[in-house]
């Protein structure tokens, strides 16, 4: 394999708020996938810090997007919450790790 491969498991969801407004969550997956941008930027210019979600704050209008994490490819765990103003939307956990280093590959039975 060309690079390493890895898994990565979320559990949360959104707020009491926020449940049955499928105009809401849809707005907030849109944003999520917009809080990926930034990263993508960064590793387009050389940064080559691991962002397991998200960068550590992204601000869009309204919403502010936070992630905290410890660890590395290795092994990671972080939170995700997702703001309008003061009032959160969505809360997740994530975990993961690499399963299988550069130049190793999965055997076929």
């Amino acid at each position: 394999l060309a690079s390493p491969v890895w898994r990565m498991s979320i559990s949360g969801g959104f707020a009491e708020e926020c449940v049955g407004r499928q105009e809401e969550a849809d707005s907030v997956f849109r944003f999520l996938a917009r809080c990926a941008k930034p990263v993508f930027a960064r590793r387009r210019a050389g940064n080559r810090i691991f962002y397991p979600r998200g960068i550590e704050r992204f601000e869009d209008g309204d919403r502010i997007y936070l992630s905290t994490w410890e660890g590395g490819f290795e092994s990671f765990t972080g939170s995700e919450n997702v703001f309008r103003g003061r009032e959160k939307l969505w809360s997740a956990d994530f975990h993961g790790r690499i399963l299988l280093s550069k130049g190793l590959r999965p055997t076929v039975a």
